[in-house]
Parts: structure tokens; C-alpha cells; sequence
């Protein structure tokens, strides 16, 4: 039987070792967000849909963006990952709270209520604390009909537009990649949503490997 030598040995610790940090840098560099959006996205993705039939859907963006980027940045990374279509965004501060829009808050307070947050008496606030975090919604006049909570990796231009872009994967996920194709953030899986009840209770299910 062949036997590794000392040299060889520490070799493969090496190795074994600079893998275990890189893989580790590349977890810490990613954003801290779930891979299905709360509510229901496939409703948000239809509602998309049927928006951009006409023109781009409004994005209100509140709060200081961390990283540089103006609104106009924002919108376009919000739309740079949406699977499967060519979504439009633009940046409209004063969409009315009749329209369908997504509401983008950088440094959200911790006790908004997001099935609240659509409404036209709703107090969202931002800048409250770290401003990399972010509370995204996607509604329909003054109902929500999908939203999540995320943060970027750092507040660095690079980190903050892929927090975008993993926020528009997400909040409006394709629907044929849902079942039987490939995300990228993902690997191959299957997934489902569902919802529920008139506060916005909702229940998702979902199974998936990734490589």
C-alpha cells in the first residue's frame, strides 16, 4: 500500500485549509436574504406582468442608499435578475398609493408591519439604524401582495446592487424555473407558494439541491 509522506501530508492540510477559507469569504461576501419572498411572488410576478404590458412599474425608493447608487441605479438593478422576462422598473418617489409600485426602504424600522406598509396612512419611516438593510414590498393599490427583509453584504456599490438584484429574483421569481429549471442561486429544484386569510398569512413549501 502506498503511503503519503510528511511533505505530502501538510500539502493536502494546506490545500484543505486555504479551500475552507475561501469558501468562507465567499459566504461572508453574499447577502443576507431568503430565497422565497414572504406573501405571495407569484402574484407579484403576474402583477408584474400585466404592468409592464404598458410601461415600467414604479419603484419608490426611501431612505439613504448605501453604496452611491441614485434611484435610477436601483430600479435598473431590481429588474437585472428577474428570470424569464425583460422586466422595467422606474424610480417614481410620488407613485400614487393607488398604483402598483414596490416600495424599496434602506434602513427600515424593525416593527413596520409589512401588510400594513402598502396603505395610504402608513408611517414607513427609513434610515433608521444601518441602512444596508433593506425592507422591499411589492403592492397593488393598498394591499401587499409580496415583500421581504434583507441586507447587503457591506455598503459598497458592487454589494448593494446585488442586493437588488437578489431582491427582484426573488420578490418576482420566474414561474416555469420555479418548477422545473435551473436558479442560479439555487441550483435545480421545485418550489411552491401559497396564501391565505385577509391579513396576509401565508405558507410556502419548497425543496431544491444546489451545487
Amino acid at each position: 500500500m502506498a503511503r503519503i509522506g510528511k511533505t505530502g501530508g501538510w500539502r493536502a492540510l494546506r490545500l484543505a485549509l486555504a479551500a475552507s477559507v475561501l469558501g468562507l469569504g465567499a459566504c461572508a461576501s453574499s447577502p443576507e436574504i431568503g430565497r422565497y419572498a414572504d406573501g405571495d411572488p407569484r402574484s407579484a410576478r403576474m402583477l408584474l406582468q400585466e404592468v409592464n404590458s404598458s410601461g415600467p412599474m414604479a419603484v419608490v425608493v426611501q431612505g439613504p442608499v448605501p453604496g452611491g447608487l441614485d434611484p435610477a441605479q436601483v430600479a435598473q438593478a431590481l429588474g437585472a435578475e428577474v428570470v424569464g422576462t425583460s422586466a422595467q422598473f422606474v424610480a417614481q418617489p410620488e407613485a400614487s398609493a393607488e398604483a402598483a409600485r414596490v416600495i424599496l426602504l434602506f434602513g427600515p424600522p424593525e416593527q413596520l408591519s409589512p401588510w400594513r406598509a402598502c396603505g395610504p396612512e402608513a408611517v414607513l419611516g427609513s434610515g433608521f439604524g444601518d441602512t444596508s438593510r433593506l425592507m422591499a414590498l411589492v403592492c397593488d393599490g393598498p394591499s401587499t401582495v409580496a415583500h421581504l427583509r434583507a441586507a447587503a453584504a457591506s455598503d459598497s456599490e458592487g454589494d448593494v446592487s446585488e442586493l437588488l438584484r437578489r431582491t427582484g429574483h426573488n420578490l418576482f421569481p420566474d414561474p416555469y424555473a420555479e418548477r422545473y429549471s435551473y436558479d442560479r442561486y439555487g441550483g435545480y429544484g421545485y418550489g411552491g407558494y401559497g396564501s391565505f386569510g385577509t391579513s396576509g398569512s401565508s405558507v410556502g413549501v419548497g425543496i431544491g439541491f444546489g451545487f
